[in-house]
């Protein structure tokens, strides 16, 4: 018996795993999953995690119709997310930067495509002037990290854009240069962004992806920070106009740029951010589920001095920037009241500063349309207040 798994063929004799080797690779990023047919559970090939999530079929005519695709979206993540039995027919989804996740319909035997509806729709045509660049630069302890800087269409030939860092949820994620609303939004209203794929992010391997377990508010923060560094080192934006945007862990990385470096970020804006580490734990074991995960990603709940020293609950300051809070009432990942004690902790002291908005029935992922527009029309009024 064999199988075909996440990049090896593995063979198997009397329930004893044999000999294995290499079928697929995507470079120095990870085998993301395996494609197969839901309906036959034939295996159809891989997808890898780097730029973007790629593709690689093993299927003769999915794998001509993904080439044919490619040709026509370069520079894009295409997903074929449908087809007819004979993989003659499908629909495509396709993002990137200046594709706002459209979906089309591809005759694969007439070479015939079409455009059949988009996630979003088009708030302006500078986004196809908008730039990205992939940088790598190294943390001060020499890891390298790759990240995302992209630029607005109406910054140039002016003075440095002021800039959003928008670093990822999870940690256990990372940024592409596929599609993204958040950043498409920021972009179009003339803010860079900035995007860095710290440790503790998938993509790049379990050892580096391990990096992070035990670095909240440590290194997976002073990777962010020395990223914002080397952009300005490198004269692409404004030093005195930052502010930090982030969701769930990434709330959290704007919570604690707030309080811990507030010289350097002017504003943060948490959506669904963890103020207070031990309280995850609390409410873990209340889920009944991801003990494990945090023990691993935050540590020993009996750590309790360091878990305290780095909860940004605890740290708010007369000196604290000005923060935003964003949370939803259903949240059952980040439980609201992480956003609502520290809303409590910012108003003994810096009352005139700080905002909550609650989001009556929104889940952890913004999930509904109208909070979304919410936070957004939110969070670019208070950015633009204080910077």
């Amino acid at each position: 018996m064999t199988f075909n798994l996440s990049g090896y063929h593995i063979a198997f004799k009397d329930r004893v795993i044999g000999s294995t080797k290499v079928v697929s690779h995507f470079g120095q990023y990870d085998v993301n999953d395996v494609i197969y047919n839901e309906n036959t559970s034939q295996f159809l090939g891989v997808t890898g995690h780097g730029d973007f999530i790629e593709y690689k079929y093993y299927h003769k005519k999915l794998a001509q119709a993904y080439a044919d695709l490619q040709y026509s979206f370069p520079q894009s993540e295409i997903n074929i997310t449908s087809y007819t039995r004979d993989y003659n027919k499908m629909v495509v989804n396709v993002s990137s930067i200046h594709n706002q996740d459209e979906f089309y319909f591809y005759d694969a035997k007439k070479f015939e495509i079409q455009k059949i509806a988009e996630a979003f729709p088009k708030v302006s045509e500078i986004i196809k002037s908008i730039a990205i660049q992939k940088i790598e630069y190294k943390a001060q302890d020499g890891t390298l990290i790759d990240s995302y800087f992209t630029t607005p269409a109406i910054a140039k030939g002016k003075e440095k854009p002021p800039l959003i860092v928008l670093p990822h949820g999870g940690p256990r994620s990372r940024d592409t240069i596929a599609f993204d609303w958040m950043r498409q939004f920021y972009l179009v209203n003339g803010y860079a962004v900035f995007q860095p794929n710290f440790r503790g992010s998938t993509g790049r391997g379990k050892e580096f992806r391990d990096a992070g377990d035990g670095e909240w508010g440590r290194l997976m923060q002073q990777d962010v920070d020395d990223g914002v560094d080397e952009l300005i080192k490198q004269g692409l934006v404004d030093a005195n106009r930052i502010c930090v945007v982030g969701a769930s862990y990434g709330g959290y990385v704007a919570l604690y740029a707030a309080t811990t470096n507030y010289k350097r970020y002017r504003c943060a804006v948490s959506v669904a951010g963890v103020s207070d580490l031990d309280d995850l734990f609390y409410h873990a074991k209340e889920q009944k589920q991801f003990v494990e995960y945090w023990e691993d990603s935050l540590g020993k709940r009996t750590e309790q001095s360091t878990l305290k020293a780095y909860s940004p609950l605890f740290l708010v300051t007369e000196n604290t920037a000005p923060i935003l809070l964003l949370h939803g009432t259903e949240d059952t990942v980040v439980p609201i009241f992480q956003s609502t004690n520290m809303y409590k902790a910012l108003k003994k002291v810096l009352p005139e500063q700080s905002e909550l908005i609650k989001l009556e029935g929104e889940d952890h992922w913004f999930s509904l349309g109208k909070s979304r527009k919410v936070f957004l029309q939110e969070s670019l009024a208070f950015i633009q207040k204080h910077i």
